[in-house]
């Protein structure tokens, strides 16, 4: 029997269902803490251990750079009509920063000042 709302642990509010990701290992199929109180808990956790996060988050990139590499390639392969016309747009929406960028560009290597 499935009910329409849940009680989030955290907060002891009962909430609706959708207020809760979901969660493959739990018998409901739904985290115990609603969005909400994740939300705040995620926000307290980096805030306390910013560096360290940052640190493992620099090295996982530092090991698996090909990994990363490889995967961009591939999904750049299988989109490229889809990168293409975003770039595209891009252009055409900023064709005058563009050209501008290109102008200082331009005069940096001739050794003009901008």
């Amino acid at each position: 029997m499935t009910t329409a709302n849940k009680r989030c642990f955290t907060c002891e509010l009962l909430l609706p269902r959708e207020c809760f990701t979901s969660a493959k290992t739990k018998p409901d199929g739904l985290s115990s803490s609603c969005r909400s109180c994740k939300k705040a808990y995620d926000a307290r956790r980096y805030a306390e251990k910013a560096d360290t996060l940052l640190a493992q988050h620099a090295e996982w990139r530092r090991k698996n750079g090909d990994h990363i590499a490889s995967y961009r390639r591939g999904w750049l392969a299988a989109h490229a009509d889809r990168v293409r016309a975003v770039r595209q747009d891009y252009e055409r929406r900023n064709a005058d920063k563009i050209r501008a960028r290109k102008a200082a560009r331009r005069a940096e290597r001739r050794g003009e000042a901008s």
